[in-house]
């Protein structure tokens, strides 16, 4: 059952009421509610596709609601009238994971971008401006000069001028700030430096929603707490009735729903992949062993470094440390092109923008990794090509109106058999996966799972990095639940629940080095 918060209309900041949003099929948000007192911090936690970003997007007018309702400053209106401008109008101010910052210019040039340049006779006035901004950041609290190149300031100092930025023409007490993740790319001394100021301009008055992942952050900052859940809000409470216990339950639905099918039967083989001590990107010393046919799934909150780990041993990210042998021998690949000749195959997270050549046909983007195949020493075997293109259409159940049309008109379920279809063919013996069903329909997961799994019992080791609990369930021999950059701890994915493996995501104890 859901936990209720019950707040005196007097004291709430913004409601939003029965806000449900659709892509296509897709129930992003399902009659989501929202009430956040003023002067408060309020935190919005859910796993990735919970709604809690889309309910963001839907306030700031970046996405139109199809339904709800928005009561904040005195005033009721639809959330489909929600425009930007009209979020602006209403005092909501909004920053994003990417602060929108230009890296090359001072703060007071970032500042000016947003705020307007002082002129005189079409001239900038330099010094009107930074004196202007300095006294903005004095404002906020934040030690830095306004000339500073924002390239050089710390990450916690960026993200206090992209929030100064935001709150520059707006008044603190009416005004509400939105955090959409600002921690996810900060290191955990730079994550609570931010926490702390946030806390401070919460004291002072202002009223914040906080979106993030990491509960440790909520419970240093928030005073009240919302759960997302399948696009819906299935929790509201002050925190210090939100235990971290009650919250994960709350994310994954509790022990009493249905665990997923396995779609593993196969026993793994002897090692086929040893990494001791890799760092690269967020990973700190990561070690680790995987077998033939095995398929290891890889959990953690957004930056703990899994994500990392597969890029890295695809040479797609450098290695700063650490060693990796595949069959007994040396694995360092400084390309992606270095791994595919070793044996490795890589399917990303962003399919559109890393994988999908939308304009070019299905069958240019099946053979595009196999074009060494199709090669007859003076041009391309187009009769070679359209074998293979077809074979793999069948093999891997793709619906598409003929092998010629564009893949961006297949649906995104199609796309994604497409590019399994794409590396598969190349048989090889580590395969790289990276939310391999991110906006794939029910059905076409289940026939993505089926060709990984098949792909496992004929030898090929997987390593599966992915945030949907369920996915890992169904798809993987063990779980290794990263936290912090490293290891937190491996479970037996026959054996374990929803729940144990998001407690070792959020827990707060330190990984051991």
């Amino acid at each position: 059952m859901a936990t209720e918060q019950r707040v005196t209309s007097d004291a709430i900041g913004l409601r939003a009421s029965g806000v449900s949003k659709t892509f296509g099929h897709f129930r992003a948000l399902v009659g989501a509610e929202l009430v956040v007192r003023r002067g408060t911090v309020h935190a919005l936690l859910g796993g990735n596709g919970s709604g809690k970003s889309t309910l963001i997007k839907s306030l700031a007018g970046v996405y139109t609601a199809d339904e709800g309702t928005l009561h904040l400053g005195g005033r009721e209106l639809a959330m489909a009238d929600v425009s930007p401008a009209v979020a602006r109008s209403l005092g909501l101010r909004f920053v994003h994971q990417d602060l929108g910052l230009f890296p090359q210019l001072s703060i007071a040039e970032n500042i000016g971008l947003s705020r307007g340049y002082p002129t005189r006779w079409s001239a900038i006035r330099e010094r009107e401006l930074r004196t202007g901004v300095q006294a903005l950041l004095e404002t906020f609290e934040i030690e830095a000069d306004a000339r500073t190149l924002v390239a050089h300031l710390r990450p916690a100092q960026r993200a206090m001028v992209a929030i100064a930025r935001a709150l520059d023409d707006a008044e603190s007490a009416d005004s509400i700030l939105m955090l959409d993740e600002p921690t996810a790319a900060l290191g955990e001394h730079d994550a609570g430096e931010l926490m702390r100021a946030i806390r401070k301009r919460a004291d002072g008055g202002q009223t914040i929603v906080l979106v993030s992942h990491r509960f440790s952050e909520i419970a240093s900052v928030a005073d009240d707490v919302t759960v997302f859940r399948d696009g819906r809000s299935v929790g509201s409470a002050p925190l210090d009735a939100m235990p971290l216990p009650q919250v994960v339950s709350l994310m994954t639905g509790g022990e009493g729903r249905e665990m997923p099918r396995s779609f593993v039967e196969h026993e793994a083989g002897p090692t086929r992949i040893e990494v001791l001590g890799l760092t690269a990107g967020a990973s700190r010393s990561v070690s680790f062993t995987a077998g033939e046919g095995e398929i290891l799934g890889f959990a953690g909150l957004d930056g703990a470094g899994h994500t990392d780990v597969v890029r890295a041993l695809f040479g797609a990210l450098p290695v700063m440390a650490g060693s990796v042998a595949v069959d007994g021998a040396d694995y360092a690949p400084r390309t992606p092109r270095e791994a595919m000749a070793a044996g490795s195959a890589f399917v990303p997270q962003d399919r559109h923008a890393d994988a999908a050549f939308a304009d070019m046909s299905v069958t240019q983007n099946i053979s595009v990794s196999v074009l060494d195949r199709l090669w007859n020493g003076l041009t391309l075997s187009r009769k070679h090509e359209q074998h293979t293109s077809d074979d793999a259409i069948t093999r891997y159940d793709v619906r598409a109106a003929n092998a010629d049309v564009p893949l961006g008109v297949l649906s995104g379920g199609n796309q994604q058999k497409v590019i399994i279809a794409r590396w598969l063919q190349r048989d090889p013996k580590l395969i790289l996966l990276l939310e391999p069903t991110q906006g794939v329909d029910v059905v076409s997961r289940h026939d993505v799972y089926d060709k990984i799994v098949d792909a496992a019992r004929s030898g090929a080791t997987v390593l599966v990095a992915s945030s949907d609990l369920d996915e890992l369930l169904t798809l993987t021999h063990r779980i290794a639940v990263f936290r912090a950059g490293r290891i937190a701890v491996v479970l037996d994915s026959a054996h374990t629940t929803r729940d144990e493996i998001a407690n070792a995501m959020m827990a707060e104890e330190p990984v051991p080095a």
